[in-house]
């Protein structure tokens, strides 16, 4: 997710909206690196403080049967550029056995801004059941 602040410092102008799209992996602990793809909103109340949401899917996961995230998110922005997350949703394997689990998520998140768009590498590590799982990848994001 990558909710965007225009200007350095600790201070700053900021963005209220941004919309993006996220390509990137997710690895299990003990499994393969599979390729991930997703869809962003974010939304700041404060300079400081922010909501997000994400929607994202590993087609190759839990052997071929694939799976989808999505979540809610809380963001601490604590400086210009820098981005805090927790959230909690749900991962939902396909397949004949297929089943949702609850989802928890700690990310960190920094925006490089392009003109009017924003380029963001971001981690995350999610907990599900007695699973890790570790997602990296960069958003495209345009705030408005």
């Amino acid at each position: 997710m990558s909710v965007n602040v225009r200007v350095g410092g600790r201070g700053g102008d900021y963005t209220r909206h941004n919309l993006g799209v996220f390509l990137g992996a997710t690895k299990e602990a003990s499994g393969p690196i599979e390729s991930t793809w997703g869809l962003e909103y974010g939304y700041r109340f404060t300079q400081h403080f922010g909501v997000g949401f994400v929607y994202e899917k590993t087609d190759e996961a839990h052997p071929g049967d694939g799976a989808e995230v999505l979540l809610g998110s809380l963001y601490y922005n604590p400086y210009a550029n820098w981005r805090l997350g927790i959230g909690v949703g749900q991962e939902e394997i396909g397949g004949s056995h297929s089943h949702k689990e609850t989802l928890y998520r700690a990310s960190v998140a920094y925006h490089f801004h392009v003109g009017k768009f924003a380029l963001s590498p971001l981690a995350a590590v999610d907990w599900v059941d007695v699973d890790n799982l570790y997602v990296f990848g960069v958003a495209f994001s345009r705030p408005f």
